[in-house]
């Protein structure tokens, strides 16, 4: 007889979108995604000045939680849910969580930065396992960065910036309008560096096999690159290889044509991501020339995956 598989819907309440992953470890500790589904939110764009989500925001998040949950009762999971940097620096969590909590009976844990680099670290050290070997794990997102080394399935180091694509966009681009310069740009690429100079000091220390980004950012630069190769339309990035080379040419062509709708319409992506990716794409050439990164790995795993493999743990597999 056939155990019955624990299923997770692991929830990620991001600071650009709200995922879920429909997901199970089978019984060769292998990794099984049923389901993905995804929103966006922009709950990163939405903080006032004040640092307050506004009411469009909560409710546009209670809204999608609900539908999200009703998608996935047919599979009777177990809820694990996390929300990351966005709702973290949020004044008025306490109220989000709350009526999270009262509309749909989920609870939220917000969890650092350093906890976010671990969970997306250990989906991709489980996904790219080389033994005995470190692997360079990054995550882009919305609101923050997070590194991770990992070394036979454990991490060795874990790092979240606040450099993330929506809230560097929205301070130093996206407020500029039509206006947008070089000078913006360049102002933004200063406080990158800035803000990366530790971290690259003490990557510097280590020597790492493989270095993998999870991202959306890393993600829409497969497709712009395949498009731009082939002019076809990348199916799934999944492991694809995204060049030192390609990077900076992306970092040229998106400072050049500046505005969202140019970006969007030479590439075909959509009008959420063709705002935010040229923030993105600076944060990862940055760290990619500081550290003389060659070549990047795409992984289709993140701190979903990471969220049910930690609930579900498993023995890494050795896939080099």
């Amino acid at each position: 007889m056939t155990k019955p598989v624990q299923i997770i819907a692991a929830m990620d309440i991001g600071s650009n979108s709200l995922h879920m992953l429909l997901a199970y470890v089978d019984e060769r500790g292998r990794l099984v995604s049923l389901k993905s589904y995804k929103k966006i939110l922009s709950l990163g764009a939405s903080l006032t000045k004040s640092q307050h989500l506004t009411d469009i925001a909560l409710e546009s998040t209670y809204q999608a939680i609900e539908k999200m949950k009703e998608r996935a009762q047919y599979y009777r999971p177990l809820f694990i849910v996390v929300a990351t940097h966005a709702v973290r620096v949020a004044k008025n969590n306490e109220e989000l969580l709350t009526n999270i909590y009262k509309r749909t009976k989920l609870k939220v844990r917000i969890i650092p930065g350093e906890e976010e680099a671990r969970l997306m670290g250990l989906a991709i050290s489980r996904s790219f396992f080389l033994r005995d070997k470190t692997i360079l794990c990054l995550d882009v997102g919305g609101g923050s960065t997070e590194i991770a080394l990992y070394r036979n399935g454990k991490p060795i180091y874990l790092k979240s910036l606040e450099l993330g694509s929506v809230t560097l966009t929205t301070n130093y681009l996206k407020y500029k309008g039509k206006n947008l310069s070089y000078e913006h740009i360049d102002q933004l690429q200063k406080a990158i560096l800035k803000t990366l100079a530790p971290v690259v000091t003490e990557l510097k220390k280590f020597s790492f096999k493989r270095s993998v980004i999870c991202s959306g950012i890393g993600k829409t630069l497969a497709f712009m690159d395949y498009r731009d190769q082939t002019g076809k339309r990348l199916k799934n990035p999944d492991r694809y290889s995204l060049s030192r080379k390609s990077i900076n040419n992306f970092s040229r062509k998106l400072s050049q044509l500046k505005q969202s709708s140019m970006i969007r319409n030479q590439w075909k992506i959509s009008t959420n991501r063709s705002e935010i990716v040229l923030a993105g794409t600076l944060v990862l050439q940055a760290l990619t020339e500081e550290l003389k990164i060659p070549c990047w790995k795409i992984s289709n795993y993140g701190i979903r995956e990471g969220i049910v493999l930690d609930t579900l743990p498993s023995s890494p597999k050795d896939t080099k």
